[in-house]
């Protein structure tokens, strides 16, 4: 019978959730901890003439309008 010993890490990792938590950085100020994120306008739409092609779309032709 073989027996197989176990060895615990030295510096084990964290999950991803507790990393981003422990690692993230501190709001201990007051003005800091109030602080909302930052709201943008929304953007202006695009021209008539412009189409928006994603990445995605590898079978899209494009066609010069000029």
């Amino acid at each position: 019978m073989v027996m197989k010993m176990m060895e615990c890490s030295s510096r084990p990792q964290k999950k991803i959730i507790a990393h981003h938590m422990k690692t993230g950085p501190r709001k201990t100020r007051p003005w800091n901890i109030r602080c909302k994120p930052t709201v943008y306008p929304l953007l202006i739409p695009l021209p008539r003439d412009w189409t928006l092609i994603s990445h995605d779309d590898d079978n899209v032709d494009v066609v010069d309008k000029g």
